[in-house]
């Protein structure tokens, strides 16, 4: 009886687990790119506006959800911005200073890891315009941005730009 019964018990068990999702088609990958790629336009169009809390609204909330030791969830070449309020103590006074900021994405690549996580590594073109009207030549940078879907919008975990030179 005691089998009987660990076995039924197992056999519920097993019926009750959740089937794994089925695997990701072509077509399901190229809308996962699709949205990263929007949803990095998105992003970018928060810092035209000079609008910092926009530009932190793409960041995941909690960190520690994620990370296993300390957040990494801004890096500027080779600094570290750990948190969002570091993020938002350098980049707050530089938009102050500044009437406009553009980013322009180019060359792209968006690795999908599954439907709710992909990395995304690009190239893009940056300058701004100061309080006075007068706007610096375009930066060349490289990004890689970590995304993962969290009720049903994509927010960033880890952003790691470098500034780079023009290669010919």
């Amino acid at each position: 009886m005691r089998t009987f019964t660990a076995l039924s018990a197992l056999l519920l068990l097993s019926a009750c687990q959740t089937a794994p999702p089925p695997e990701m088609t072509e077509a399901d990958r190229q809308a996962v790119a699709a949205e990263v790629h929007q949803a990095c336009l998105d992003w970018f169009a928060s810092w035209g506006q000079n609008d910092l809390e926009g530009a932190m609204a793409p960041f995941a909330e909690d960190l520690a959800d994620y990370f296993v030791s300390d957040p990494a969830l801004f890096m500027n070449n080779l600094g570290l911005l750990p948190t969002a309020a570091r993020v938002r103590g350098v980049f707050g006074p530089a938009l102050e200073a500044r009437s406009a900021t553009k980013m322009t994405l180019g060359n792209e690549f968006v690795a999908v890891i599954d439907r709710d996580h992909a990395v995304q590594v690009f190239d893009a073109r940056w300058s701004v315009t100061d309080l006075e009207g007068v706007t610096t030549p375009d930066y060349p940078l490289t990004g890689t941005v970590v995304w993962v879907r969290e009720g049903g919008v994509w927010k960033i975990l880890h952003y790691h730009q470098t500034w780079t030179e023009e290669t010919e």
